[in-house]
């Protein structure tokens, strides 16, 4: 069948790109023909601009702050755009045809990540489902909205342009099951991909040479590296910053900006230690069966990596910046393989069913 894959695949984020490569990849391992559909969306794109707009008026200081250190860093951030770029063109627009995007296909999957999400998408009606080839099959795979709000509330029924729908909370499962709306959880995309058939897509190479934690921080930097600080003493390991969106003009560790997806995934497989607060920072651990510390914040974003790490009986793995790291043992990769792989094959077999129907 030829399916086309509609997601948030401009965006230059780690997760978000490799988790639109992971589905692409498993879908085209199972026979079929992929098409990432280069669907633009303005307001989404606009939050990687090299000079996003700033709120002056309401806080002044902040906004010039924000500019000298967007000067400062201008030439590694110009860098890093490029490396995204690059991947988006080599490893999802590869094959995309750019006349008549929605035609032509069999079947058509929105997901994974926050497709629904209001201060994303805005209005943009093509991640509702609402495109101009009524009659092609149209399903979701681990699609999310974010919190539950009054937009989503609004555009619920929106959801009938579904012929199947899977999400990736079960919070969001509950509240469509109490709509009436028939939907499944399954697994990020990521996890639907081996760490072996990661290393067979992508040219995977050791960049840092001595042993090192990794640090990757989506949300707080500080508490995230203090973690790692007491680790380094512990392990006698080296520091190791992976950012994501931004940087200080001065880092007291040896860090990676301008990398791109691919380094991304490197550093994550040749990494002794990590460190992170971000939900794929948790999954790629544990697809290249790191030893690793997922930092709790409680700050309304911890629920995805708290249902994973549950899920494989990993919640000790889960810590606040106030638990003191004692001794943590090492994890067991076979029990986690043996609750991951019934786990991956129940995602897959949605993929299976809900295309095929």
């Amino acid at each position: 069948m030829r399916i086309g894959i509609v997601t948030f695949h401009r965006a230059h984020n780690y997760g978000a790109v490799l988790q639109c490569f992971a589905l692409k990849a498993k879908l085209s391992s199972m026979g079929h023909a992929l098409t990432v559909i280069d669907h633009r969306n303005n307001n989404l794109e606009k939050r990687y601009d090299l000079f996003p707009s700033q709120n002056w008026k309401c806080n002044p200081i902040l906004s010039v702050k924000n500019t000298v250190s967007r000067l400062l860093t201008y030439r590694l951030r110009k860098e890093r755009r490029k490396s995204f770029d690059c991947f988006i063109k080599k490893y999802l627009l590869n094959n995309c045809s750019y006349d008549n995007i929605w035609d032509g296909f069999d079947c058509i999957v929105w997901g994974s990540d926050q497709i629904w999400q209001w201060n994303i998408i805005k209005d943009d009606k093509c991640f509702w489902g609402d495109i101009p080839n009524k009659s092609v099959r149209k399903i979701t795979y681990a699609a999310s909205s974010g919190k539950i709000d009054k937009h989503f509330e609004e555009r619920i029924t929106s959801l009938s342009n579904y012929n199947a729908i899977s999400v990736r909370e079960n919070d969001l499962k509950n509240y469509l099951l109490d709509k009436n709306i028939k939907t499944e959880v399954v697994v990020d995309p990521s996890l639907l991909l081996t760490k072996e058939e990661w290393d067979s897509y992508l040219p995977l190479t050791r960049i840092n040479k001595k042993p090192y934690i990794l640090v990757y921080a989506m949300r707080d930097s500080e508490k995230t590296l203090k973690m790692a600080n007491n680790l380094s003493r512990k392990l006698g390991l080296e520091i190791v910053e992976l950012h994501n969106f931004n940087i200080s003009p001065l880092n007291l560790f040896p860090s990676y900006y301008t990398n791109g997806p691919i380094d991304f995934v490197s550093l994550f497989k040749y990494a002794d230690f990590v460190v992170t607060d971000s939900f794929h920072g948790t999954a790629f651990s544990i697809i290249f069966q790191r030893q690793f510390i997922t930092l709790y914040l409680n700050d309304g974003h911890d629920n995805r990596a708290h249902s994973l790490l549950h899920s494989l009986h990993l919640q000790s793995r889960h810590l606040t910046i106030d638990n003191p790291i004692t001794n943590l043992s090492a994890i067991d990769y076979n029990c986690v393989e043996t609750l991951l792989k019934p786990i991956r094959e129940h995602s897959i077999q949605f993929l299976t069913d809900s295309i095929s129907e």
